[in-house]
């Protein structure tokens, strides 16, 4: 992977903070908010995308979750994780993340190596893994709340 101990969270708030400097320098250029307002958008179509991706991998319908002391490492990973199937040209803007069991399992792996990953994998070990359709997706959306008593998200 590479020299990753650069990265840090002021970093990238350095890099945006840069982006909005550019962008306001832009307007004093050529008097023109219309870059500005693209890319805020674009930033906030993005967000909210992240956000329900995030959510539907996460609190499906028969999520994994368990006590402290239930709890194991590759049932978490496996069974608490989702993997959605995406149209192909969605597969552009997620950079493999619908292949979430495998990041749960191993967090090393590139998001580009992802979907790799699940396809060079004996079919039978990724058999247990929940996997969500669009419909799916969009059903995750509505589920919030954690049922005790049914095991499973509401």
């Amino acid at each position: 992977l590479g020299n990753l101990t650069g990265y840090t969270a002021v970093g990238n708030y350095k890099n945006t903070a840069g982006v909005m400097v550019m962008l306001y320098l832009f307007y004093l250029w050529k008097g023109d908010y219309s870059l500005m307002i693209d890319y805020l958008f674009g930033s906030y179509l993005g967000g909210l995308f992240g956000i329900t991706l995030f959510h539907a991998q996460h609190a499906f319908e028969d999520g994994y979750v368990r006590n402290h002391k239930d709890w194991d490492f590759t049932e978490a990973a496996f069974l608490g994780s989702s993997f959605i199937e995406f149209p192909w040209f969605l597969k552009w803007f997620t950079m493999g993340i619908e292949y979430h069991h495998i990041h749960h399992y191993d967090s090393k792996v590139p998001g580009y190596l992802l979907q790799q990953c699940h396809e060079e994998g004996d079919p039978a070990y990724w058999k247990s893994v929940p996997t969500l359709d669009m419909a799916g997706y969009w059903k995750a959306l509505g589920t919030t709340l954690y049922d005790e008593t049914t095991g499973k998200f509401i």
